[in-house]
């Protein structure tokens, strides 16, 4: 069987303008950093999640709970964590 092993996260996405805000997954209570981009790259790369989600007969909360951390700053701009039992309700104004 071939050994496993992991890279740090700053390792693949350094904490730089290009890689600043990271978007994570979060099953249980481990998080994964799933991609990492720029801010012009934010939306385009949610959108292509989702498309690889779909390609595979998933959706994009299969992966976890969505998270997005700038990374520069060190704080959430969507926390990962919500409360599952909740239901939203959607307004259009």
């Amino acid at each position: 069987m071939a050994e496993t092993f992991s890279i740090p996260s700053d390792a693949l996405y350094p904490r730089d303008r290009d890689h600043r805000f990271r978007i994570y997954g979060r099953r249980g209570e481990v998080l994964h950093v799933i991609a990492a981009t720029d801010a012009e790259g934010l939306g385009p790369a949610l959108l292509q999640l989702d498309e690889d989600q779909r390609e595979i007969g998933e959706r994009l909360v299969d992966l976890g709970a969505i998270g997005i951390l700038d990374a520069v700053e060190r704080r959430w701009l969507i926390m990962p964590w919500h409360r599952g039992e909740e239901s939203a309700t959607v307004v259009a104004l």
